[in-house]
């Protein structure tokens, strides 16, 4: 009840809204708060930079979807361009690639 007035969506509030009451979107707070305690647990054991270069890789798709959240007023194209942003984080600070698929055409 505390963020409900911030972060809820009220029940048939536009396309796509199939909840009978308000229903929090903040989901991925905890989600994040999660993946640092991980990241907090391999810097107390044996810790890799390439868990911060994830985190710092993920951060723009997870900003936008924070304050669309909150704001409601984030478009899906910004929040197509912060996946891309993080997508080209990722292949830059982790090397992360798709170079084959092994199909054949593709």
């Amino acid at each position: 009840h505390v963020h409900h007035k911030f972060s809820a969506d009220q029940s048939g509030s536009g396309p796509q809204k199939m909840h009978h009451g308000a229903t929090p979107r903040i989901g991925g707070v905890p989600i994040f708060a999660g993946l640092l305690s991980a990241l907090a647990a391999l810097y107390l054991g044996e810790w890799h930079v390439n868990s911060l270069f994830f985190v710092l890789a993920i951060l723009p798709v997870w900003l936008a979807g924070i304050i669309e959240d909150v704001t409601k007023k984030v478009s899906p194209l910004k929040r197509l361009l912060a996946a891309f942003v993080a997508a080209l984080l990722g292949m830059w600070l982790l090397d992360a690639k798709l170079i084959r698929l092994g199909l054949p055409l593709l």
